[in-house]
């Protein structure tokens, strides 16, 4: 699982990509929105964690680009001290600052295990609608288990 981290204090970010790569995780990390959105272009992730505050362009404005360019949904979680912020989006997970590492993994495992459930349903759903239009009944693989 590929995650991308866009947070401005380097310190703060070296952290988060040492916390993310020992649970596990593959991690790009940047400085800037910008520099986010041209790893967003040029890779394909499953999660990104962004601050609010951020040089240039916000964290909001980051995650609006996401929905504009990505051609699938990917999830975000924002780090933030103020979850009423403008410009975050209604779908993002809002992780308030001081961060509490326990609870960003937790979260993180939630939305990564929520979005794979999502993409599965999606799958069964597509299989079940082409399976209905070529008139396969749904229940082929028990039937042809009983035969």
């Amino acid at each position: 699982m590929r995650i991308l981290v866009i947070e401005d204090s380097e310190d703060f970010r070296l952290l988060l990509e040492l916390t993310l790569c020992d649970a596990g995780y593959d991690v790009d990390a940047v400085a800037c929105a910008e520099d986010g959105v041209q790893l967003l272009e040029a890779r394909t992730y499953q999660l990104i964690l962004c601050d609010y505050s951020l040089p240039g362009h916000s964290g909001g404005w980051l995650l609006s680009q996401v929905t504009k360019r990505s051609q699938r949904h990917i999830p975000c979680a924002i780090v933030t001290g103020d979850p009423d912020a403008p410009g975050i989006p209604p779908d993002a997970v809002v992780i308030r600052k001081p961060l509490d590492f326990d609870r960003l993994l937790s979260e993180i495992r939630q939305m990564l295990t929520a979005d794979d459930v999502s993409v599965a349903v999606g799958a069964r759903r597509m299989r079940t609608l082409y399976q209905h239009a070529a008139g396969v009944p749904n229940d082929v693989s028990s039937s042809a288990t009983r035969s």
